[in-house]
């Protein structure tokens, strides 16, 4: 009877693994879609049967019934399986004029020289269809607030499939994109022609509404730019605004968190909704009105915000916490965690890859069991000392929670997030407070001046908390190289701990050991043993980068000359643990494992030798008769990298195409790794 106390969690983990068998293997979820009546059946007589099924047999088969569901999940959800999905029209092509009506949906942080949106289709050549659509917008044309909310659009434009990666071990931004149902981009030129052809009304674009009368609200404010920034940042979820400087202070300080709208500042504002209705509390049904207007207003901040996951995740927690109490019926913290990520992962099975998902429940969940143990083993009995204490614990429990995920994906950890934390949540609550006030008190230009300058105030402290915390180069631990076996070696090690301190077994001591002998061998193990042998040829614009690792010595042949690393190869160097790294002067021949590869560069005349090339590389635009040297040397494959002019490349591969030689372009095709 005890497993039944946690059954919404045993349900939930064997959902999520459905969907990430079924992401993994899509075929699983095209079988399983092709026999979604069997599955049904299986599960009602599941149902039916449950109490005269023997005891191994019954959960064995509900586990298999709740997995498939969630691999069920992936095949439904994926909006390329829907007929309507734009990608599936009969005339749809990315490469033509497309005429496209859509409706904004996000803003995205804009890059240096585009402004980035979201947007949802709505016709494309004057056929109803669905999906989303990536919109690069330049800054010197448009603003922020060139696509309204609340507004359908008419654009001309040609679609382009969203590239991946052209390096190894960089972020795969197709991939992020697709986990958001995003496929294709389009560039609007300085000229665009945009055309607004109506409004639309739903929940979301009322929120969308919502967050553009706050701003407005915020800009008539007299509070300065940065306060400015953080507020849209902590209460709507827009970080646009934000510094660069500012917002990198804030991940080195370990405070980022705070800018992400969140469980945090949910809970704060629910915490704020209790005290406001509190005195309803002493009338007929008061309590009850109270705390369904209170789940009624987090859903609608949860819209304002623009839904995201953080949010929907702490709303639907918040929400059957507060059932809970008004049906009377209090559930373990830890199970309404667990339905609330069911509930995000039934509606968009996606939701597991997000990094905010993640995290923010892994944090919730640190709170929720290494908390108790903390204050458990350390009581202090002063109130001051006990409230800082709770304060220390409950940032511990959420970062113990999350440190092998963040290091995993960011590969780096602040050592002064403990400090940061003491220093700015006690006043993050007082600072959302005045905020929202500041925001609906707009009007009141007497009070409001008063809140604005408490609100500038506080900002300030929080700026030079941050700012002191995050400049302390010394006190981050970067390049912190992880792979998925290694985070799971670490929660591994996380749970062995916390089942020590709950149940105080020497089981779980010799469990302890041997995972953290693992994680040591196996990082033993990558340094010295699983050493690769290859050579690189690396895409960089306007560059030539060329690179050999050999038993993790590794050697930077480039064009340029460089003093840091440059960025498109920062990855690759660190995730190698090279023991030395040497800059070298490109070669004209490098020794593959069953090849030659010849370099051919524009700064060196092409001398005719005895060595046939079965690789040749061209590099920096050389002035060479291409349809010759093939010729010549007769060769397998021809790479053209980076440093070269697109002409020259076009004229190329039209050579190559002629003699039927396979054309490696990195601009196309990314990097291109030889085995030595």
């Amino acid at each position: 009877m005890k497993a039944l106390n946690y059954l919404p969690v045993a349900i939930t983990i064997s959902y999520a693994f459905g969907i990430i068998i079924g992401q993994t293997n899509p075929l699983w979820s095209k079988v399983i879609f092709d026999f979604k009546f069997i599955l049904i059946g299986i599960v009602l007589s599941l149902i039916l049967l449950n109490n005269h099924i023997k005891s191994f047999w019954a959960p064995a088969l509900s586990t298999l019934s709740i997995l498939s569901c969630g691999i069920l999940s992936v095949y439904l959800a994926n909006p390329l399986n829907n007929p309507s999905h734009y990608t599936r029209l009969n005339e749809f092509n990315p490469n033509k004029q497309q005429h496209i009506i859509f409706e904004p949906i996000k803003h995205l942080k804009p890059s240096a020289k585009f402004e980035k949106i979201i947007v949802k289709i709505k016709k494309v050549n004057n056929q109803d269809c669905s999906g989303k659509l990536l919109i690069y917008a330049p800054k010197t044309n448009f603003n922020y607030n060139t696509f309204e909310v609340r507004k359908l659009y008419l654009i001309s434009s040609t679609l382009k499939a969203i590239p991946p990666p052209l390096n190894p071990n960089v972020f795969d931004y197709k991939t992020y994109m697709e986990q958001q149902e995003i496929y294709h981009s389009t560039t609007l030129n300085s000229n665009q022609n945009i055309t607004a052809i109506g409004t639309i009304n739903n929940l979301s674009q009322y929120g969308s509404h919502l967050r553009v009368i706050v701003n407005k609200r915020l800009d008539n404010s007299n509070l300065n730019k940065d306060s400015k920034a953080i507020i849209q940042a902590m209460l709507l979820g827009q970080r646009q605004n934000i510094d660069r400087k500012v917002y990198s202070n804030y991940i080195n300080s370990g405070a980022v968190h705070l800018l992400a709208v969140s469980g945090l500042h949910v809970g704060i504002i629910t915490l704020i909704l209790g005290w406001l209705l509190s005195p309803f509390k002493y009338l007929k049904y008061g309590a009850t009105f109270s705390k369904v207007t209170i789940i009624i207003l987090i859903w609608f901040y949860a819209i304002t915000t623009g839904a995201s996951v953080s949010v929907c995740r702490a709303a639907t927690m918040f929400s059957f916490l507060i059932l809970g109490t008004l049906l009377k019926r209090p559930t373990k913290p830890i199970n309404n965690l667990a339905v609330s990520a069911l509930v995000l992962l039934i509606v968009k099975p996606n939701f597991i890859y997000d990094v905010g998902f993640q995290l923010s429940y892994l944090a919730v969940l640190g709170i929720l069991i290494i908390h108790p143990i903390l204050n458990k083993v350390i009581h202090p009995k002063n109130k001051l000392v006990s409230y800082f204490w709770s304060l220390i614990t409950v940032s511990l429990g959420a970062q113990i929670g999350v440190f092998p995920l963040t290091i995993f994906y960011f590969k780096q950890f602040p050592i002064l997030f403990l400090v940061t934390n003491i220093m700015l949540l006690p006043v993050i609550s007082v600072f959302i407070g005045l905020s929202l006030l500041t925001i609906i008190l707009n009007e009141m230009k007497n009070i409001n001046h008063l809140l604005e300058t408490g609100v500038d105030v506080i900002n300030q402290y929080i700026s030079i908390v941050v700012s002191w915390i995050g400049t302390k180069d010394n006190l981050i631990v970067r390049n912190i190289q992880t792979d998925v076996y290694d985070t799971v070696l670490i929660y591994g090690i996380i749970c062995s701990i916390i089942i020590y301190f709950k149940s105080k077994t020497s089981k779980s001591i010799i469990i302890t050991c041997f995972l953290c002998l693992s994680l040591q061998f196996k990082t033993i193990y990558n340094k010295f043993w699983n050493t690769k042998m290859e050579l690189v040829v690396f895409h960089q614009f306007k560059n030539s980068i060329l690179t050999t690792n050999k038993n993790n010595m590794l050697e930077i042949a480039c064009k340029q000359e460089f003093d840091t690393i440059p960025y498109s190869i920062s990855n690759y160097v660190s995730i190698n643990n090279s023991h030395k790294i040497s800059k070298v002067p490109m070669s004209h021949y490098y020794k593959l494992k069953d090849a030659l590869l010849l370099v051919i560069k524009s700064n060196n005349l092409y001398i005719e030798t005895h060595k046939k090339a079965d690789v040749i590389l061209l590099s920096g635009s050389p002035k060479i008769n291409l349809e010759r040297l093939i010729g010549i040397h007769k060769p397998k494959l021809i790479i053209s990298d980076g440093s070269n002019y697109k002409s020259f490349i076009k004229r190329w591969s039209k050579t190559c195409k002629k003699t039927k030689i396979p054309f490696h372009n990195t601009y196309e095709k990314g990097a291109k790794i030889f085995k030595l």
